[in-house]
């Protein structure tokens, strides 16, 4: 049978075009062997004409393979049936859909077609997985030419697979760095147009500069002046000239040195010959003793900067001069001041300090400090000299308190005890004043004031205090046994005998009984508020019932006197309290519905008492007018004695108030006081 293959290909051939051309001719003679042999079959024709093609078939670098009607393999080459897995005895005469039957599916239609029509179908193309290699994509070119027998009839298809993945991923690869060399070209192209505006602009700076120049140098509040790189001046402003007497044709082109004093001539040389070989910015104030010569020879105090220029291509340098003679003068008066200060300071008895806010560290005291701890003023310097002598007992919470106050206030004050030489402790009142930087404390000052005898003072008014409220106490207690036991008894047989009397009155003295009635009357409601008053005087019912009935029946009577709404609430109130606790209890319960009824023009109160595992907490509360306590000129006297009590059985006591709303007094205080 002869086979006849059709290959198309334009002018210029690809690789893979010519490989198929290559093919196509390899065909034809393969074609027209197969005519020699059925026109001689008695005949020898050369084997290795046979072999030559079919080793090239087989060897060929892409896939080669024919296909009957039926889609069986006729021919395949190596490498087209590494790419399916199998050898390529295994592929004859089994059908693609056996083979590859993933692939199949896709190209068994186009197959069809090819016999169908007779025409190629060139330039497909495929990505898929190959059974040779599972689970790895890859992308094939492929054509697909009818094979027709010697009178034109199909008799299967040929096709020639090229695998390009590694073509594909070049030309991948050439498109992305394509587009990121276009995306570099655009950026650079930018760029360029950027640096170029930029030049423009500075270029018109620089010319916009040079026409300023002179007059930012008439402008400054300093005698200002240009000097090359010879030393030569080559321009002055105005104050120049007011300043130092020169006018500007004396100056320009004339050597700086003019300027210097004749003793600091030769020395100033050096050092602008040195500035020369390294120029660089020397702001005011470098701390150089420098001076400059006016024009009447007088010698002024001076401080320079320098700043190095360019000037069109010369380079230059820019030398403000500023007078400090009056500066001199007052930074004369304010260390004579200062000094001044500081003996007055010194002469006081308050001790003056500054430490350090981050180290505690004192980096100044006093000489108060060697009689006011008995320490030379060196160890104060000395690191935790402040927290190591506070006395023990106070150590923690002054150090809490001064970190705490340093942060949030400027001034700030406190107490507490620091250990003297000779180990006796001394009180201090410390005033503080914080210095801070970005908000934050750095140098702490204040003074240290001796406060002992105060203390003492304050502590035997305080027990003076303590005696006069316990012996008011007693004798509220001797009064009001003796108004219950002598004068309330004495008044209760006077009522008998006043009642015995009336009974005794005949008829016709109904006027006399009339009186008597009256007069019983009068003594029994005398008795009754000589009762009351024994009762404020000294409430026996703390003592029979405890106290929390004790509080019940005084917000009851309270209530009843005078029309208030008093609501009182108990909780979980120990039934032993000390004597002292409970009668401060009750007393300030006394003293605050009192205060409620005289000042608050409330109609109502609320008295609430909880126990606790160590503390009795009491809270009184009106919805009245109300004060602000910040601005109320001292305190009341019940107030000052609800304090006293309380701090006597080591009690806590706050007050909150506000106008329009109301006042509450909350107390805290140990259940477990013993009694004085």
């Amino acid at each position: 049978m002869s086979v006849n293959q059709v290959v198309e290909g334009g002018p210029h051939k690809t690789k893979e075009e010519e490989l198929i051309a290559e093919l196509g001719s390899l065909r034809q003679r393969l074609g027209d062997l197969e005519q020699m042999v059925e026109g001689r079959e008695n005949e020898d024709v050369p084997s290795e004409a046979f072999g030559d093609l079919n080793r090239i078939y087989r060897e060929a670098p892409i896939g080669l393979c024919c296909l009957d009607t039926d889609l069986r393999f006729l021919q395949i080459n190596d490498w087209m049936a590494a790419i399916n897995g199998l050898s390529v005895e295994d592929h004859l005469g089994r059908t693609i859909g056996e083979i590859i039957p993933d692939v199949a599916a896709g190209v068994e239609a186009q197959f069809r077609r090819v016999l169908e029509t007779g025409e190629p179908i060139l330039g497909g193309t495929v990505e898929a997985e190959t059974p040779a290699r599972p689970g790895i994509r890859r992308t094939f070119h492929h054509n697909y030419y009818p094979l027709k027998s010697g009178d034109g009839t199909v008799v299967g298809v040929s096709c020639v697979v090229q695998d390009i993945t590694k073509r594909e991923r070049a030309e991948k690869a050439l498109e992305n760095a394509h587009d990121v060399l276009e995306s570099k070209v655009k950026e650079r192209t930018r760029d360029l147009i950027d640096t170029n505006r930029r030049l423009r602009s500075e270029t018109a700076e620089r010319i916009r500069q040079a026409d300023r120049y002179k007059s930012l140098l008439d402008a400054a509040p300093d005698p200002t002046i240009s000097v090359d790189h010879e030393g030569k001046i080559i321009e002055i402003n105005t104050q120049v000239e007011r300043v130092l007497g020169y006018g500007r044709d004396e100056l320009i082109g004339q050597s700086v040195e003019l300027l210097v004093p004749d003793q600091l001539r030769g020395r100033h040389i050096q050092h602008r010959q040195a500035y020369s070989r390294d120029p660089h910015s020397r702001a005011m104030g470098t701390g150089l003793e420098l001076a400059v010569r006016c024009k009447s020879g007088q010698e002024l105090p001076v401080e320079v900067s320098l700043s190095p220029s360019r000037f069109s291509e010369d380079r230059v340098v820019i030398a403000s001069i500023r007078d400090i003679s009056q500066r001199r003068e007052i930074s004369k008066v304010l260390a004579e001041t200062k000094e001044r200060y500081r003996r007055l300071l010194e002469s006081t008895t308050a001790m003056p300090w500054e430490a350090d806010a981050r180290t505690w560290m004192f980096t100044y005291v006093g000489p108060q400090a060697v009689d006011l701890l008995g320490y030379p003023r060196e160890l104060w310097l000395e690191k935790d000299f402040w927290v190591d002598h506070i006395h023990p007992e106070d150590r923690a919470w002054a150090v809490d308190y001064c970190l705490k106050f340093s942060a949030q206030r400027e001034n700030y004050e406190f107490e507490y005890r620091m250990i003297m030489a000779d180990g006796r402790a001394i009180w201090l009142q410390d005033i503080v004043n914080v210095v801070k930087q970005e908000g934050e404390p750095v140098i702490l000052r204040g003074f240290m004031i001796d406060i002992t005898e105060r203390k003492r003072a304050e502590e035997a008014l305080r027990d003076l205090s303590a005696r006069l409220i316990s012996a008011q106490e007693e004798e509220r207690l001797k009064i009001s046994r003796e108004l219950h036991d002598d004068f309330g008894q004495r008044l209760a047989l006077l009522a008998v005998e006043i009642q015995r009397l009336g009974q005794n009155i005949s008829e016709p003295e109904f006027g006399v009984a009339e009186s008597m009635d009256k007069l019983w009357s009068q003594a029994r409601e005398l008795s009754t508020d000589l009762n009351r008053l024994s009762h404020q005087l000294h409430p026996a019912i703390l003592d029979q019932l405890g106290l929390g009935p004790a509080i019940r029946s005084l917000c009851n009577e309270i209530s009843k006197q005078h029309g208030i709404q008093i609501k009182f609430t108990e909780h979980e109130v120990p039934a032993s309290i000390s004597r002292d606790v409970a009668l401060c209890l009750y007393r300030v319960v006394q003293e605050g519905l009192r205060n409620i009824v005289k000042h608050s023009g409330a109609k109502d109160a609320t008295v609430e008492l909880t126990g606790g595992p160590d503390t009795i907490h009491l809270r009184i509360a009106d919805r009245g007018v109300g004060f602000d306590p910040a601005t109320t000129k001292g305190k009341g006297i019940g107030l000052v004695s609800i304090e006293e009590r309380v701090r006597l059985v080591q009690g806590e006591m706050s007050l909150q108030s506000r106008p329009s709303h109301g006042t509450c007094i909350d107390l805290r205080i140990p259940s477990a006081v013993p009694d004085a």
